[in-house]
C-alpha cells in the first residue's frame, strides 16, 4: 500500500511541477524566485493530493470487486468466462472475414 501511495505522490509531483510551469506561461510572476516559489508548491500540493488519494482510487475498488467476486456463484463465474472466450473467437473470425469487404 505503501508503493501505491508513493507512485501516486511522484506521479502526482510530476504532474504539478508541469501544471505550475505551464501556468508561468500564461501568468505573470515577475521575480524569478516566486516563479520558482509557485512551481515547487503547486507540485507538493498535488503529491499531497496524490499521496491522500491513492487508495480511493486503488485499493477500495479493488476491494469491491473482490467482493462483488466472492459474493458471485461458481457458475456464473464459469459461464461468464466461457461466454467471454466465445465472443473473443467469435470477433476473431469475424475480423479476418471482413478485411474482404470493401471501404468507402
Amino acid at each position: 500500500m505503501v508503493f501505491i501511495r508513493l507512485v501516486a505522490a511522484l506521479l502526482g509531483f510530476v504532474f504539478g511541477f508541469f501544471l505550475g510551469a505551464s501556468l508561468l506561461q500564461v501568468t505573470q510572476v515577475t521575480p524569478f524566485s516566486n516563479q520558482v516559489l509557485v512551481v515547487l508548491l503547486l507540485a507538493a500540493a498535488c503529491a499531497i493530493l496524490g499521496w491522500l488519494g491513492a487508495p480511493y482510487v486503488t485499493v477500495m475498488p479493488a476491494a469491491f470487486v473482490v467482493a462483488r467476486i466472492r459474493a458471485t456463484s461458481v457458475g456464473d463465474l464459469a459461464g461468464g468466462a466461457l461466454g467471454g472466450g466465445i465472443g473473443l473467437i467469435l470477433a476473431l473470425f469475424l475480423r479476418s472475414r471482413s478485411r474482404s469487404f470493401p471501404v468507402r
